[in-house]
């Protein structure tokens, strides 16, 4: 599995342009919220300085400030996403070059293994093994949002064969040219399909609640959306974030099923 280790398109996904961000950076810095708890000291005891910005929104900018040598130096900025609470095992830990990102692979109630960037990685994840159990709170932001096909047209393979033979048997009149395709429904399904990188998925699912929030000037959908579906439920949830710019032509409300490609995160309160 590839590993991206970078943020361009994550802010992207937020309706940023990569000269607006730029822009934002020393006012995250001045004006952010030093999260004193999430703090990590390195082994040449240098130190990790989380700031976020705004203080209090569901979407913020996390500025890391690394103090080595009464030098400070900002080495990366990303997007920290409200998740929704889940209960994990810890399966892998894999630390980016810079040393202070990572992503984390694990198992989700033994029916799912999920990969996501951890936004405080090395507080949160630095003196923790594998197997070790953890709530997380799991969001994503999502990228080439659409409204979900509801209905797949199959026109070849062992269900259409077998539709086709059915269909005339029942009609015995017909050919196989008044039998174009099979149709099959999608209605309610909810799919996590990885792709060859860490923490990014393709995804179909349903809309459960739904926000409009607002960060730093754009306009953003909170979707709370199921990732995995089990006989009794939905059991593995995760916040869902566009700009709404992004998904056009879709006025989307609660109830509504949605497909789009998502960069999963999640931390540890």
């Amino acid at each position: 599995m590839k590993h991206f280790e970078g943020h361009g398109d994550h802010w992207n996904a937020l309706g940023f342009e990569d000269d607006e961000i730029l822009g934002i950076i020393p006012e995250s810095i001045e004006k952010g919220t030093l999260l004193r708890k999430y703090i990590s000291e390195l082994s040449d005891n240098s130190k990790i300085s989380p700031i976020l910005y705004p203080e209090s929104n569901a979407v913020r900018i996390c500025s890391l400030i690394v103090s080595r040598n009464n030098q400070n130096t900002a080495e990366a900025f990303y997007p920290v996403l409200e998740g929704v609470k889940n209960e994990i095992i810890i399966d892998e830990k894999f630390t980016w070059g810079n040393n202070l990102e990572g992503e984390i692979e694990a198992s989700c109630r033994d029916k799912i293994n999920l990969s996501f960037f951890a936004p405080f990685y090395k507080h949160n994840f630095s003196n923790m093994e594998k197997g070790e159990k953890v709530d997380i709170y799991l969001s994503g932001l999502a990228f080439s949002v659409e409204k979900a096909i509801m209905e797949l047209e199959i026109e070849e393979g062992p269900l259409y064969e077998m539709a086709l033979r059915d269909f005339i048997k029942d009609n015995p009149q017909k050919t196989k040219n008044d039998f174009p395709f099979v149709p099959v429904r999608m209605d309610g399904a909810v799919i996590l399909f990885p792709t060859d990188t860490c923490a990014l998925y393709e995804y179909r699912g349903i809309i459960h609640d739904l926000e409009h929030v607002t960060f730093l000037g754009k306009n953003i959908i909170k979707a709370k959306a199921p990732l995995v579906k089990d006989d009794d439920g939905y059991d593995v949830f995760a916040n869902l974030y566009f700009f709404e710019g992004n998904a056009k032509d879709c006025d989307f409300k609660i109830g509504d099923e949605i497909q789009c490609v998502i960069w999963l995160t999640g931390y540890i309160n």
